[in-house]
């Protein structure tokens, strides 16, 4: 199972327990309802009546299904919270075992790249102009910043960079700086994916890894060797006649998570049951 589907069971878990506290919570909210609907509204307990402690009873009975459904209520919210977060989590997120991994990663690099040398055309707009918009009056920062068509999201960060930074002269230093550093961990990590091959095959009690060349097979089984000594290397001849290389790991039960060290990526998967 990739780990992306293990995401996409979880949110199914956390929308299914959250239905399930939603109905509890409207089963509880009725029982209260039920408990009083035949007491007139603003009676008093009649103290020394017969009726006092099953009147007495009844509003403690109704109080606390009343408890129980709000609390049914948080519950559900909770889940519903971390619902959402997975949703985002899905929608944003490249997980290495993806079958289009290297495919979104180079598109999300080329997408920081270009977004890279739009800052530097912003910051390049403000230095050429020398505009400072803490210095500029706030009705005359839209004509000022018109020739360079400035995006929502653009405006957003520039507005944030005055508010928290007071830096009015375009992208301060540390947002290329941090964009640098993001560029830099994706292009690591699509290299690291490009070189050590993909996981194509997971049994009970074996990983299987493919390549395309033989040394770069053995370098492979070298280092994971570290961890499962029992690591070997095979050929594969298919039916066009074509070879190929695989390295089969062993050395882990079943139901247990995988963890493929190679060099310093790490590769989380668990093994069907």
């Amino acid at each position: 199972m990739t780990y992306r589907l293990k995401k996409a069971r979880r949110l199914q878990e956390r929308q299914t327990w959250a239905e399930k506290r939603d109905a509890k919570s409207e089963q509880a909210f009725a029982t209260a309802h039920n408990l009083v609907q035949d007491i007139p509204p603003g009676q008093p307990i009649l103290v020394g009546h017969h009726s006092e402690k099953r009147h007495r009873r009844t509003i403690e009975r109704s109080h606390a299904a009343m408890s129980k459904g709000v609390e049914h209520g948080r519950v559900a919210d909770r889940h519903r919270t971390k619902a959402a977060n997975i949703e985002w989590q899905l929608e944003r997120s490249i997980y290495s075992d993806d079958p289009d991994a290297i495919e979104r990663l180079q598109e999300r690099i080329t997408d920081l790249e270009a977004k890279r040398v739009r800052i530097k055309q912003i910051n390049a707009f403000f230095h050429k102009h020398r505009l400072d918009l803490l210095a500029i009056p706030d009705d005359q920062i839209s004509a000022a910043l018109a020739p360079i068509n400035l995006t929502p999201a653009e405006i957003r960060d520039l507005a944030m960079a005055v508010r928290f930074s007071q830096h009015g002269k375009g992208y301060p230093p540390y947002h290329l700086r941090n964009l640098a550093g993001n560029i830099a961990r994706q292009k690591k990590r699509l290299t690291a994916l490009q070189r050590d091959g993909k996981i194509t095959a997971v049994t009970r009690n074996a990983a299987i890894k493919y390549f395309d060349d033989r040394d770069e097979a053995e370098q492979c089984a070298e280092r994971a060797r570290l961890e499962w000594p029992s690591t070997t290397v095979m050929t594969l001849d298919d039916a066009d006649g074509k070879v190929s290389y695989y390295v089969c790991l062993h050395q882990f039960g079943p139901r247990k998570q995988l963890i493929l060290r190679v060099g310093q990526t790490h590769r989380y998967m668990e093994t069907p049951p």
